[in-house]
């Protein structure tokens, strides 16, 4: 495992400025959602899923704004056009440049993670997962 997953809402500091504070589930749940189309077979995190996860019987409100691309998605949420459901280490950066926010006190810390495996034998895959086990 090279990190473990964490999940939280992510909008565009003016988004956050303009709507004022996010301080239930509820609240979240009526914000307009930007969220991930995937197949149901895969297990991804989903606004319903999330909200489920923190011990939440709050559903997502329609209409939830899906797009197929996660870039796409954090366009959206970077432009103003509402929440969307940020990974650790992968919106990390635009957060530190202000370029999107966290909702504070909605981070999500889940079982699943990240991990690099090696289906090869040669030594140098080996090499490289050490590598990237010291950096991360």
């Amino acid at each position: 495992m090279l990190f473990k997953e964490r999940v939280y809402p992510i909008c565009s500091p003016a988004y956050s400025a303009q709507c004022g504070a996010i301080n239930s589930h509820k609240a979240l749940a009526n914000q307009p959602l930007l969220a991930l189309d995937y197949e149901q077979e895969h297990h991804w995190l989903n606004w319903n899923r999330f909200f489920k996860a923190r011990r939440s019987n709050q559903l997502a409100s329609s209409p939830v704004i899906s797009f197929n691309n996660y870039t796409l998605l954090i366009q959206a949420a970077m432009t103003g056009q509402g929440v969307g459901l940020g990974w650790a280490n992968l919106v990390d950066d635009l957060l530190v440049s202000k370029a999107l926010v966290a909702i504070e006190g909605f981070e999500l810390s889940t079982n699943a993670g990240y991990y690099a495996t090696n289906h090869s034998q040669a030594n140098c895959s080996g090499l490289f997962i050490q590598w990237l086990q010291q950096r991360c």
